[in-house]
C-alpha cells in the first residue's frame, strides 16, 4: 500500500486472514454448522483499524503531518463504488422483497447509505440473533460497515490531535477508549444494542489501532509471536465453531478477547512462520482480496437465491449462493473497484458518478417501496410454481437458510 511517498509492505496473509474472516460469515449466514461465524465481523474491525492507523501513523512520520482530506479521499474511493452499487442492486430488486421487508426498505436504505445502519438496528423490532427467524433486511449486514465507517471518519481526528503532543498521548487516549467501550458493553443490558453498537463495539477495532502502535515488528522481535498467533488463530476458529451470538460471554469482555486473538493473528501472519505461511495460501489470499465484495453482496443474493425460487436445499442451494455471490464479487472488484481503487477515476471524474449513486440510492428507495403490489404478483407465480399456498418470504427464515441436514419444521 502507497501514498505521498509513504509505503507499506504488502503481506499476503493479512488477505488470507481476510478471506477466513468473510467465510465465517458466509458459513454462518448459510447455516452450515458454524454458528459462530459472524466472528469474522469481529476480525475484519480489528485489522481494519490496525490497518488505517498503520497508514495514518506512516503518513505522519514521513509527512510530518496527517492529510485528512487525503484519508477521506482514499476511503471514499475505497468503499463507496462497491456500497452504492449494492445499495442500487437492493433497491431495484424491490419487486422480489416480501411485503415486510418492502415497509423497511426505504429506512433501511437510507440508513446505509448514511452510515448509521447500526443505529437503525439497534432499535430495531427483531434482535440480530433473530435474523433467521423473521423476514430480514437485505441491507441488515451494513451495520457492521457503518460502525467502520463511523471510527474512519473519528478515528484519523483522535490521531491527528493526540500526535500534536506526544505518540504516548496517542496510546494512552486509544486505550481509554478500548476501556471505555469495554465497560459499555459489560454494562449494557439490551444485548441488540451492544452488539450493533459504535460504543460496544469500537473497542475491537481499537484493538487494532493500539496494535498499530505498539508496533508488529516489535512485538515480534521479542519472539513467541507464531506460536502465540497460531494458538489464537485456533481459538478463533474453535470460537466460530461453538459460539452462538446470544452468549453473554461475547458481552462481557468476549468482544475486547475477539480482538486481542485476531491482533496475535495479525502479529504472526506479519512474523512469516508458520501461520504467516497458512493464510498464505494463494486460494485463501485471492479470496481476501475479493472480501469486501463478497461481504457485501453475499447476504442480498443468499435472501434472492431461496428454495422457492431455485427449487434446491441444503448443500446444492448453498453452492449456488456462494457461486453467485463469487462471480458478483469478482465481477464488482474487477470493473467497478478497481478501477477507481487504481486511480483512474480520480477528483471531479469520481465524484460525480459517486454523487448520482447516491443521489439514485436515495430516490429509488421509496419507489421499491411502492412496489407491492407487483411483489404480490411475483410471490403468487412463486407459489403456484412450488405449490407453496403462501408467499415463500413468509416462511421463517430459519428454514431458508438452516444448518445441511437440519429437518426441522
Amino acid at each position: 500500500m502507497g501514498a505521498r511517498g509513504r509505503t507499506i509492505a504488502y503481506v499476503p496473509a493479512l488477505d488470507g486472514l481476510r478471506g477466513l474472516a468473510v467465510g465465517g460469515v458466509l458459513a454462518f449466514h448459510a447455516g452450515v454448522g458454524l454458528p459462530g461465524g459472524f466472528i469474522g465481523v469481529s476480525v475484519f474491525f480489528t485489522l481494519s483499524g490496525y490497518l488505517i492507523t498503520t497508514l495514518l501513523l506512516a503518513e505522519h512520520e514521513t509527512q510530518g503531518r496527517v492529510s485528512l482530506a487525503g484519508f477521506y479521499s482514499r476511503r471514499a474511493r475505497r468503499l463507496l463504488p462497491a456500497s452504492l452499487t449494492c445499495l442500487i442492486a437492493v433497491t431495484l430488486a424491490g419487486p422480489w422483497w416480501s411485503a415486510t421487508q418492502q415497509d423497511h426498505l426505504p429506512g433501511d436504505v437510507w440508513a446505509a447509505l448514511a452510515n448509521v445502519a447500526n443505529w437503525r438496528f439497534a432499535v430495531a423490532e427483531h434482535s440480530y440473533a433473530e435474523l433467521f427467524r423473521a423476514d430480514p433486511s437485505p441491507v441488515a449486514h451494513y451495520w457492521s460497515l457503518a460502525i467502520e465507517e463511523q471510527l474512519y471518519l473519528l478515528l484519523p481526528l483522535v490521531v491527528v490531535l493526540c500526535l500534536c503532543r506526544s505518540r504516548r498521548t496517542l496510546l494512552a487516549v486509544t486505550a481509554g477508549l478500548v476501556a471505555l467501550s469495554l465497560a459499555a458493553t459489560v454494562t449494557a443490558s439490551d444485548l441488540n444494542l451492544a452488539y450493533h453498537g459504535t460504543h460496544t463495539r469500537g473497542a475491537e477495532l481499537l484493538i487494532g489501532a493500539l496494535l498499530a502502535q505498539v508496533g508488529v515488528d516489535r512485538l515480534v522481535r521479542r519472539g513467541g509471536s507464531d506460536l502465540l498467533g497460531a494458538a489464537a488463530l485456533a481459538g478463533l476458529i474453535l470460537a466460530m465453531a461453538t459460539t452462538h451470538v446470544e452468549d453473554r460471554w461475547l458481552y462481557r469482555g468476549g468482544w475486547v478477547a475477539i480482538g486481542l486473538a485476531s491482533a496475535a493473528v495479525i502479529c504472526a501472519a506479519s512474523s512469516g512462520g508458520v501461520v504467516a505461511r497458512r493464510l498464505s495460501a494463494p486460494r485463501l489470499v485471492a479470496f481476501g482480496r475479493i472480501s469486501y465484495g463478497v461481504y457485501l453482496y453475499h447476504w442480498p443474493l443468499f435472501l434472492l437465491l431461496d428454495e422457492g425460487r431455485t427449487g434446491l436445499s441444503g448443500w446444492p442451494l448453498v453452492a449456488v449462493r456462494i457461486a453467485a455471490t463469487m462471480a458478483v464479487a469478482t465481477a464488482s472488484s474487477r470493473w467497478i473497484e478497481l478501477p477507481v481503487r487504481n486511480g483512474r477515476l480520480r477528483g471531479p471524474r469520481l465524484a460525480w458518478p459517486l454523487a448520482a449513486s447516491g443521489v439514485a440510492v436515495a430516490v429509488l428507495a421509496p419507489i421499491g417501496h411502492g412496489q407491492r403490489g407487483l411483489s404480490g404478483g411475483v410471490a403468487q407465480d412463486v407459489a403456484i410454481e412450488v405449490g407453496a399456498g403462501e408467499h415463500h418470504h413468509q416462511r421463517p427464515l430459519h428454514q431458508l437458510c438452516r444448518p445441511v441436514g437440519d429437518r426441522r419444521g
